[in-house]
């Protein structure tokens, strides 16, 4: 992959991402990439606009970056459209592992994006790239995108 597009996928996860599964308080489904830093936090700044400054101080995001609840996640809209999440995780609650699949409350402009839990329904879903035939066809079909020669765990299931 060539290093301008590696650039332009980092600098896209550390300044969040405009496209949104769905409204405020609706549901979706997310793939964990790692934990958020203050210092990753901050350094995103320089590319967030404006809306998305003002929507991280109204809901405290730096701080709860600091504090190590906020996750930097994916998912999926399509087979071209990729959401990259900030979700914040309960006071108290453990740190997933990578790749973990959790289920998000979608926040508004004052209120963040909000892990409810694991994703525990349908049984069988996998984390990161499935490969073809390693996961049941209607399975495949309803819960995943094909994105960038691999699959992405959809926002919301289909169908």
């Amino acid at each position: 992959m060539p290093r301008a597009l590696i650039g332009m996928l980092v600098a896209a996860v550390l300044a969040g991402c405009a496209l949104r599964p769905g409204p405020p308080g609706s549901e979706a489904r997310v793939e964990v990439m790692g934990v958020l830093t203050a210092a990753g936090h901050a350094r995103a700044e320089a590319w967030r606009s404006g809306a998305e400054r003002r929507r991280d101080a109204a809901t405290g995001l730096a701080t709860l970056a600091g504090e190590g609840r906020v996750l930097l996640a994916r998912c999926a809209l399509s087979g071209f459209e990729a959401v990259l999440h900030r979700v914040v995780l309960p006071v108290g609650a453990p740190v997933p592992p990578e790749g973990a699949l959790l289920r998000v409350r979608l926040g508004d402009a004052a209120t963040p994006d909000m892990v409810l839990g694991p994703v525990t329904d349908p049984p069988g879903l996998v984390r990161g790239r499935v490969v073809q035939g390693a996961v049941d066809d209607a399975l495949l079909a309803q819960h995943y995108h094909r994105f960038r020669g691999s699959y992405m765990l959809a926002c919301t299931p289909r169908g």
